[in-house]
């Protein structure tokens, strides 16, 4: 049924509660849909690729339709393939891309891999890897794996549970998460906060110890100033032993939220509110309107004092990711700054890291007009 603000054909293709193979082609004149290997449709027009959106219960461009909070859609793997000259049913071979600089390279590794999967979290540890939680195809994550850098080598950390433990024990499936290394004590740990499982959204903090392979309930979800919030950013600096956390979706919709959190006696913590100013100064005003609410944003803090840096991220207003790069002055000052920039590169979703000497963040990957596998370095000093 074709209506005129949603361009949907009904098709002959068996509807059946079972996977199915849906491919879209384009080779500049037309397109091509086909179901299982038939083709359902062809549109006298091309089609441009920046992006892939694939939903449920919610309306192609937010128009609601009778039965729609009932639907589901479920889905496995995506890829997209660049291709020359297509015809519907008689694809060329596949383009190699050749990249003029650095190349990525496939690591080969020793041992069963964990099962694939995105919006997981990893943080270094002598020498390893450690990754927790992730989804894939609605499926949610609460496993951990360790990848050895130097042996290559995959395996799954064995936390000594019982079969079927439950909750009290480990924290439950999560996706789009934080995890950081803290260092509290003398004693390292991993410290997880928030995501989100299926439609639940979370905010309970627990802290993984390194040397026992144990993990401790911090907080239950709802108890910490933070909330229940999902695709925030977090990040903890050695200067000071306080942990940030800045932004992502809560159930009032985007956060500009900023929060520190500490580690006291026993793995007690405690979070205070910045975002409208620090207590030890008066008169701060907190994070300023222009650093607009976001979600699937990155931050970093530098090792030596509290400076963080915030990059990118999305919202509905800003579907393209914004591009600034922010500066937060510490608790001390508690001021922010937009760090200027020739140009702005937009993106969100990235991953980033720092480069030797904390002189620049470097960010890879992500959304920048569809999906990109881009490198950018900025210069933070």
């Amino acid at each position: 049924v074709r209506l005129d603000l949603q361009p949907w054909d009904a098709t002959e293709a068996a509807r059946t509660s079972t996977w199915h193979h849906l491919e879209i082609k384009s080779d500049g004149f037309a397109s091509y849909t086909s179901v299982d290997g038939a083709l359902v449709k062809t549109e006298a027009a091309p089609i441009a690729l920046d992006k892939v959106l694939l939903s449920s219960g919610y309306g192609v461009r937010g128009k609601v339709f009778p039965g729609l909070e009932a639907s589901a859609s479920f889905w496995d793997d995506v890829t997209v393939e660049l291709t020359s000259n297509i015809t519907a049913g008689a694809p060329s071979a596949p383009k190699a891309v050749a990249w003029d600089l650095r190349r990525w390279e496939k690591v080969e590794t020793v041992g069963a891999p964990p099962p694939p999967r995105y919006s997981h979290s990893s943080v270094y540890h002598e020498g390893k890897v450690w990754l927790f939680g992730g989804e894939r195809s609605a499926y949610s994550f609460n496993d951990m794996w360790t990848f050895d850098l130097e042996a290559r080598e995959w395996a799954p950390v064995d936390l000594g549970l019982p079969l079927g433990a439950t909750d009290a024990a480990v924290p439950s499936s999560r996706f789009d998460h934080t995890a950081v290394k803290v260092t509290h004590a003398g004693e390292d740990y991993m410290v997880v906060y928030g995501g989100r499982s299926g439609h639940v959204f979370l905010g309970d903090m627990w802290a993984f110890h390194f040397a026992t392979a144990t993990w401790t309930r911090l907080a239950e979800s709802g108890e910490l100033a933070p909330g229940l919030r999902f695709g925030h950013a977090a990040s903890w600096t050695a200067a000071t032993g306080a942990m940030y956390l800045f932004g992502g979706y809560t159930d009032a919709g985007f956060s500009a939220d900023l929060f520190r959190c500490e580690l006291g006696e026993g793995l007690s913590v405690t979070c205070a509110d910045l975002t409208n100013g620090c207590p030890a100064v008066p008169g701060s005003t907190g994070v300023p309107a222009a650093l607009t609410a976001r979600y699937s944003h990155t931050m970093y803090s530098k090792p030596t004092d509290e400076t963080l840096f915030v990059y990118g991220g999305a919202n509905l207003d800003s579907s393209a990711g914004f591009g600034q790069v922010w500066r937060y002055s510490g608790d001390a000052v508690c001021s922010w700054e937009a760090m200027g920039a020739a140009d702005e590169l937009h993106r969100y979703e990235q991953v980033m890291v720092v480069s030797e000497g904390s002189t620049h963040i470097v960010v890879q990957g992500g959304h920048q007009d569809g999906i990109t596998g881009s490198t950018y370095a900025f210069p933070i000093g």
